[in-house]
């Protein structure tokens, strides 16, 4: 017995969207790595050194994240790329990923060596809604942040409206990022 497949035009726009747009992103020629490795090199130029680490958080440090950024840390590890020019630590950027409405999204971090937030970008953002959270302008707000710093949303970070969840998961994961820093900066400084 024969099956035919239907579809019709909203299954088809659908499907097509979803290839364009997944996760795999089929057309976009480049994956998370390469896109951070040009992310790093059109920040601090092409005159440095980069190598990508994997930084395990332990059962205790999770603990700890949860209870000082007031977010669940679920992933058992981080990378990182520890980026040198001619033999000297200059930063770490961090790539780990926040929550949305619905979706997880993808960021970087470039963190100082001495612990300042340089840079915030978002690498790959799924939601239709609260797009804002890609915006420069508001990423901005990170620059310059350190573990000491006050990140409460709608206090020191302007929520947005229409993107809360994607603001306040974000504003936590730089949290999360900053507080562990100095293990970060410890067992990676070898390296």
């Amino acid at each position: 017995m024969k099956t035919k497949l239907k579809i019709n035009t909203t299954s088809f726009l659908c499907l097509a969207f979803l290839i364009l747009f997944s996760g795999n992103n089929l057309f976009a020629g480049k994956n998370i790595y390469e896109q951070t490795e040009e992310l790093i090199t059109e920040h601090y130029g092409s005159k440095i050194n980069f190598k990508q680490v994997e930084f395990t958080v332990s059962k205790e440090l999770k603990k700890k994240i949860n209870k000082f950024s007031y977010s669940k840390y679920i992933s058992d590890e981080l990378l990182i790329w520890v980026i040198s020019q001619k033999d000297s630590l200059i930063a770490f950027a961090v790539i780990d990923q926040a929550f949305g409405k619905k979706k997880y999204f993808t960021y970087i971090a470039f963190i100082s060596q001495n612990g300042d937030v340089e840079k915030v970008k978002i690498i790959k953002y799924l939601e239709s809604k609260g797009r804002g959270v890609t915006k420069k302008n508001w990423l901005d707000q990170f620059t310059g942040k350190k573990k000491d710093s006050y990140l409460h949303l709608d206090k020191e970070i302007s929520a947005l409206t229409g993107a809360t969840l994607s603001s306040r998961s974000l504003t936590n994961g730089i949290k999360k990022i900053l507080f562990l820093f100095p293990y970060i900066k410890e067992s990676l400084i070898s390296i």
